[in-house]
């Protein structure tokens, strides 16, 4: 990493400790008292030990001075706990600051941001690259503000002591901030290749754990348990560089402070040995002064070590906040301007397109020109080859992607409208069922808590979901367990679909809403849609043919344009690519199977898998 990089990895770090202004402010202050607090106690035991060696004072005729040191340990006891606390909350406080605006940068990036790291690196980076910044702010910042303040008056009343232990202090303190800032910067590097190394460890053993099923039906379990294995020694590694970097970080601050007292603890030695006859401001070095001087040097390079240790905060946080703040500056996909309020005026909402054209953050285009309309209550399906553009243009049609060209809902232009509020009229079923750890009703309530158990069975009746829940021990509020276990895929979608009718949209979009599911679960959604199509516009991007059929209009898509539209007999008869889709979806509707699309077999035959694609 170039030294301005890391400058402005730096710069970017300091400005979010500013939401928690406050606890920084108050960490600090109770360092720098805490240090007050320790030149006192130094001063206190030097007074006691010269009181009782050079004038025979009792333990009675110290009384006052024992309490005081006493109460000073105390106080410097509470003081030491309260700047934990506060330190605690200063890291925690702006950790938190930090995922939150980590989150809401997720939801305007849109999906094509999302689809430029997996879920293993979006888990690593919102957890263990955030969790690495917490010593950061709650120890390196405000001992940053305590060394700006505690040496200089450190030195100044060792000056006042005794000029050449001043010496001694002002020359030796350069020594161990310079030998940090080498072995830092290099722990800084270090670090960030760590980061890395474990985002593609936790991408790499997550997507594994999501498909063990299929390696274990492809008999090939052990060979990536080795690759697990393999991955995690090479983390190993790079971890165990850091740790080199920052135990030779502390060995190197320990020497150099180790010195820097021997260095003291000479010259007072050889001067009440009168080898030494100077920097006593023309008065005998006393016992007191000596004693003062000598407790009062390993406090003070003891401030120099400490933030040694948390230099290495720094570099953890240089190392990590390098992807983030990468992140931070990625383009807003949804940051506008003066959105209007979006209220629907019908129940029954239009949807028009004009030269619609999405593109990609590469600037692959995505969809091209298409210009289309849905009448209010009509219900419309797309189709077309795979990667022809249905998915692009649902999400598009949702507010997720940025386009050019015009898309009215409802008379108003979606880039226009405030988002949130367009969504309290739309509803949206993918072809994967999104199901959270919790309940039956909780996952139908998702997003509309507010709706009592009445309106969660009404919904999973509408959505012929009441055969399967009411065999379960606690009804709608039986867990469904991670990644609901206890559902089959039809059985889940059912649900997912509950949870998209219990909103009451007035305008759906599908997207391959029945895809992976059986002839029983997917003939079931298919009624559910067709009593609820009457209340909505619908827009259903399929494969399926009795979807097509029952449909109003049919928009033909292939790589990204729109090819033909119309009704299904019109297409049948005018679009040379539909006919070649519809004899392959013929045939394999036959055998329960659904090839990619783009497959087009010979109308009425079937292919069969040859012995290598059965293997």
């Amino acid at each position: 990493m170039d030294k301005q990089k890391e400058k402005q990895i730096y710069q970017w770090l300091k400005k979010q400790a500013k939401p928690a202004a406050k606890w920084f402010s108050l960490t600090s202050l109770l360092g720098i008292f805490n240090g007050f607090l320790m030149i006192a106690q130094a001063g206190l035991l030097a007074r006691i030990i010269s009181l009782i060696v050079m004038h025979n004072y009792t333990y009675r005729q110290m009384l006052n001075i024992m309490i005081a040191l006493l109460i000073v340990l105390i106080v410097k006891a509470c003081v030491q706990w309260l700047r934990e606390l506060c330190s605690f909350q200063l890291g925690k406080q702006v950790c938190q600051q930090l995922r939150k605006k980590l989150l809401d940068k997720i939801a305007t990036v849109g999906p094509l941001g999302l689809n430029q790291k997996t879920t293993g690196q979006w888990v690593i980076l919102i957890q263990e690259n955030i969790s690495q910044m917490h010593d950061f702010y709650a120890r390196y910042l405000p001992h940053l503000r305590i060394m700006s303040i505690l040496p200089l008056v450190t030195i100044i009343i060792a000056f006042c002591c005794n000029w050449a232990a001043g010496c001694i202090f002002l020359i030796t303190t350069p020594l161990i901030p310079f030998f940090m800032v080498i072995v830092g910067n290099k722990a800084a590097e270090a670090n960030r290749k760590n980061f890395q190394v474990l985002a593609d460890l936790g991408h790499y053993f997550l997507d594994r754990l999501q498909g063990l099923a299929t390696l274990r039906l492809l008999n090939r379990s052990k060979k990536e348990s080795s690759n697990i294995a393999s991955a995690a020694e090479n983390f190993r590694v790079h971890t165990m560089r850091v740790l080199r970097l920052a135990f030779l970080s502390s060995a190197v601050l320990e020497f150099f402070a180790s010195v820097s007292v021997a260095l003291t603890a000479v010259y007072l030695g050889m001067t009440y040995l009168d080898y030494l006859n100077f920097g006593t401001w023309g008065q005998p070095l006393t016992l007191f002064i000596g004693f003062f001087l000598l407790l009062l040097a390993p406090e003070f390079y003891n401030t120099f070590r400490e933030l040694g240790t948390h230099y290495h905060a720094r570099a953890q946080a240089i190392g990590a906040g390098d992807t983030v703040m990468d992140f931070f500056s990625t383009p807003e996909i949804f940051h506008r301007k003066n959105q209007r309020s979006f209220t629907a005026s019908s129940q029954l909402l239009m949807l028009t397109c004009e030269n619609l054209t999405v593109k990609a953050p590469d600037g692959t285009v995505l969809l091209n020109d298409i210009s289309f309309s849905i009448q209010p209550g009509e219900f419309v399906t797309i189709t077309g080859p795979s990667g022809g553009g249905k998915s692009t243009l649902i999400r598009t049609l949702l507010g997720f992607y940025v386009y050019e060209g015009s898309i009215i809902i409802d008379g108003q232009e979606l880039r226009d409208i405030n988002l949130q509020q367009y969504h309290k009229y739309v509803g949206w079923l993918n072809q994967s069922p999104s199901l959270i750890h919790g309940s039956v009703a909780d996952n139908v309530r998702l997003g509309v808590e507010t709706l009592d158990d009445d309106a969660v069975n009404e919904a999973l009746k509408q959505a012929y979901a009441t055969e399967f829940v009411e065999k379960m021990a606690d009804g709608i509020h039986t867990p469904l367990g991670e990644n609901a276990s206890r559902l089959s895929v039809g059985q889940a979608q059912r649900i997912t679909l509950a949870r998209t009718l219990i909103r009451k949209g007035q305008l759906i979009f599908l997207d391959e809403p029945t895809a992976n599911l059986d002839k029983k679960s997917e003939q079931l959604i298919n009624d559910s849609l067709q009593n609820y199509k009457k209340h909505c516009t619908m827009l259903m991007a399929t494969h399926k043919i009795s979807q097509m059929e029952a449909a109003d209009n049919i928009l033909l898509l292939d790589q990204g344009k729109l090819i033909a539209s119309g009704s299904l007999s019109t297409l049948k008869t005018t679009s040379t690519l539909f006919k070649a889709l519809w004899n392959t979806w013929q045939t394999f509707e036959h055998y329960n199977q659904y090839p990619p699309a783009e497959t087009k077999p010979p109308a009425g035959k079937f292919i069969p898998l040859s012995h290598e694609d059965k293997s």
